[in-house]
């Protein structure tokens, strides 16, 4: 597997959302909840990008 450029980052939430980040993390088989939300972030700006397209406008 090929070295990937990381950086570290520390976010503050609440406690509901911790909970469920280890929820989603343990379902998927993740080992740490920084994954589950290194996706939903992926996804998320896929979604973005596509509206950005059928709207047509730049943000």
């Amino acid at each position: 597997m090929a070295k990937q450029r990381l950086k570290k980052i520390v976010i503050t939430v609440t406690p509901q959302t911790a909970y469920h980040l280890r929820e989603m993390a343990g379902m998927c088989h993740y080992k740490s909840v920084g994954r589950v939300v290194d996706k939903l972030v992926r996804e998320k700006r896929i979604i973005m990008n596509d509206w950005k397209e059928a709207v047509g406008r730049e943000y």
